[in-house]
């Protein structure tokens, strides 16, 4: 039999169990600071429900709420996108044997692939960062790239034996690469739609180790699974401009000068278990003070205008649309005004600024066009790797025969209806869809491309319901086919279209339900 995480790096390519982190860059939307909502005076619960229970700190600045997580528990803060909210224990399994979590000495592992030889592909195309700073000095943060060469040197750094500089280490894409940490995020972070999620980003750190001062375009939870680390957390947010006047400059690192800015901060420590959520523009920088510190950071996608801008250029520019390919004319050239012959008129500038207008207001009006855009970019990966996922079409025959039978679309597809195993995303592929009333057409959007279903000679309720299924849902069982939407198969658009998904590496078939 073959298992589940084997099954998944044959289909990719590769023959080691995890692989291929890249540096995390976002730069998204600003959100508006809201108003505080619910604070109570000082000490006060605000609401009890079994065991969670919500309390303010004694400045009435950061919420904080008592046990395990819940989203519902979360959204009633009123806290999302507004405000930070601390979530004491909202994670205890974090710190079981079990956990999917992965362990310090796992995250090292990765980092540390570019001595080994079965790892050799690997190591070309992983980027991890290792950043450096001494204490109390801003202008000393250093960063250097990875892959690195060998796990106790790493050890050494990170333990603070290195010249006395305080280190961490960050890698991105965890969930990528671990199927079950994947699986984890899918549950406990169900409430976001999977295009607004992004990856699991974990650092580790020795005590005095952090990256500094910074501010973030976009939602994020920080989960504390080893270890202990103090956050300083400003209670406002701050606009793009006052972080560019207080960058610390001819750094290696984004950092801010605190100093520089005239806003009240909180300090809280986070133990194993618990969870600091931070809404987008808010000042925060944590801080080691442990020599075990593990930090599993999941943020959010958010496009900002300008990104939207951006790939509507780019859209139009390939598009065909009379409005895209209509040009300047001046048909009043040879009209008698010699003192402004050779000078750019308010004319001249207006029609010009009326071809863009009716060329973005064609393009926003037509809903099919502006959806296929959107869902587009917002599945687009933020850091992409080569070569991911991989089409069961460019596997060689040793590879194909290793995976059984679900190495073609149509095998794995015959083998889920018989009531074996599952099918799965892709780990670490963003996923959204839409369906159109007018054209009877279902919409699948992954890594940035478009797949397309058929819904004129299939319901809308089987076209929504698997859809949704493989963008946000657990993985596609038989049960769940038969009580659900087991007739559509019959359909061969339906088929059809998840062979295809299996074919492009997107989905793919494993052993386990």
């Amino acid at each position: 039999m073959i298992t589940r995480g084997y099954t998944t790096r044959v289909a990719i390519g590769y023959f080691f169990s995890l692989s291929l982190f890249v540096l995390k860059t976002r730069a998204w939307m600003y959100r508006p600071y809201g108003p505080a909502i619910g604070f109570h005076r000082r000490g006060t619960p605000l609401k009890r429900s079994d065991e969670t229970l919500t309390t303010v700190d004694e400045n009435n600045h950061i919420m904080t709420l008592h046990g395990s997580w819940n989203s519902s528990h979360f959204g009633a803060t009123g806290c999302w996108c507004r405000r930070p909210l601390l979530l004491r224990q909202a994670f205890p399994s974090a710190t079981d044997e079990a956990s999917p979590l992965p362990s310090w000495q796992q995250i090292i592992d990765l980092a540390c692939c570019a001595s080994r030889d079965e790892d050799q592909d690997m190591a070309d195309a992983l980027t991890c960062r290792l950043i450096q700073h001494v204490p109390n000095q801003l202008d000393s943060f250093t960063i250097e790239f990875g892959p690195f060469d060998d796990s106790t040197d790493m050890n050494t750094i990170l333990q603070g034996n290195n010249d006395e500089k305080a280190s961490t280490l960050v890698v991105n894409d965890v969930d990528r690469w671990i199927p079950e940490l994947s699986d984890w995020m899918d549950e406990q972070f169900n409430f976001l739609p999977r295009w607004r999620r992004d990856d699991a980003q974990i650092s580790l750190a020795a005590d005095g180790g952090g990256i500094g001062p910074h501010v973030d375009n976009y939602d994020v939870f920080l989960i504390q699974t080893s270890g202990i680390r103090e956050w300083e957390v400003s209670v406002l947010p701050i606009s793009v401009e006052q972080e560019y006047a207080t960058l610390v400059e001819d750094s290696q690192v984004r950092i801010l000068n605190m100093t520089q800015i005239p806003m009240e901060t909180v300090i809280l420590t986070l133990e194993p278990g618990d969870c600091l959520y931070i809404p987008p523009r808010f000042i925060h920088c944590g801080t080691a003070h442990s020599d075990d510190c593990v930090t599993l950071s999941v943020g959010c996608r958010a496009p900002s205008a300008a990104d939207l801008l951006t790939k509507l250029a780019e859209s139009v520019a390939q598009s065909s649309m009379s409005s895209a390919t209509r040009r300047y004319v001046d048909e009043e050239l040879f009209n008698p005004n010699p003192s402004l012959s050779g000078g750019l008129t308010k004319e001249v500038t207006l029609r010009m600024k009326d071809l863009i207008v009716d060329l973005v207001q064609s393009f926003v009006n037509d809903e099919e066009a502006w959806g296929d855009m959107v869902g587009k970019m917002i599945t687009e990966p933020n850091r992409p790797i080569m070569d991911y996922p991989v089409p069961l079409y460019d596997i060689d025959a040793d590879w194909k025969s290793q995976l059984g039978v679900w190495g073609s679309g149509t095998s794995a597809l015959n083998a889920l209806l018989m009531g074996n195993g599952s099918l799965r995303r892709a780990e670490g592929i963003t996923f959204a869809w839409s369906y159109s009333e007018e054209s009877k057409l279902g919409y699948l959007y992954a890594q940035g491309r478009s797949f397309q279903i058929n819904g004129r000679r299939l319901s809308e309720g089987f076209v929504q319901a698997l859809l949704d299924r493989i963008s946000n849902g657990p993985p596609i069982t038989k049960v769940w086919l038969e009580r659900e939407i087991n007739y559509g198969l019959a359909n061969s658009d339906g088929s059809d279209f998840l062979c295809e998904l299996i074919n492009e590496g997107l989905m793919y078939g494993d052993d386990s339900q």
